[in-house]
């Protein structure tokens, strides 16, 4: 089964399941790369208010692995938060511009849980990832939730919200740490234990 990882409110429930399609396989928006039918959603049974926030998404048939569409490691365990992290997005890159049709990337670094729990109170969860990109701030905008984080090849978010009131605050971008939830993704996936998945950028 392939599935690809993103978050629960990207998934509109007023949008029937087989009307959703995934793009994968090209860095320009709509254009080239490959299409698929979703089969089936499977969301967090705990999703609520940003917490929990998850989704498998299962497609209709395998993408074509190519120098553009690979499989990706999951993260087994919680994030150490060592290290530089990736995030992509076609995401606007300011409160007021639109939404790229070329794919973005940017370098962020994680707090620690502790300080995670303090930016985001009582909103704080366990499986909640802060990160920040450069000059202490978010990076993640509009059209970038439920894109992914990888550190050294291994998926270990995905983008959830900006706990700032506008994009690029002081404040951190919240992730789902997926390695808290490895054993959830592997029950849902039939037990393949490979560590492995496809995943894309959500738009």
């Amino acid at each position: 089964m392939s599935t690809f990882k993103t978050q629960s409110p990207s998934l509109p429930d007023s949008i029937p399941e087989k009307s959703l399609r995934v793009f994968a396989g090209s860095e320009r928006l709509m254009m080239g790369g490959q299409f698929r039918r979703v089969q089936a959603v499977h969301v967090h049974e705990q999703y609520a208010q940003n917490r929990f926030d998850l989704a498998l998404v299962e497609i209709n048939k395998p993408v074509a692995f190519s120098e553009t569409v690979q499989a990706v490691a999951v993260g087994e365990s919680a994030f150490s938060g060592a290290g530089e992290v990736t995030v992509t997005g076609w995401g606007r890159t300011a409160e007021t511009e639109n939404t790229s049709y070329k794919l973005k990337f940017a370098t962020v670094t994680a707090l620690s849980g502790e300080q995670c729990a303090q930016e985001l109170g009582e909103a704080f969860y366990e499986g909640a990832l802060c990160f920040r990109g450069e000059e202490n701030k978010g990076v993640a905008c509009f059209g970038d939730f439920g894109g992914p984080a990888v550190h050294e090849n291994t998926l270990v978010g995905v983008a959830s919200y900006s706990a700032g009131e506008a994009c690029g605050s002081e404040q951190p971008d919240v992730f789902v740490d997926v390695g808290v939830f490895y054993d959830w993704i592997q029950e849902k996936i039939g037990g393949d234990d490979s560590g492995e998945t496809t995943t894309a950028t959500s738009a």
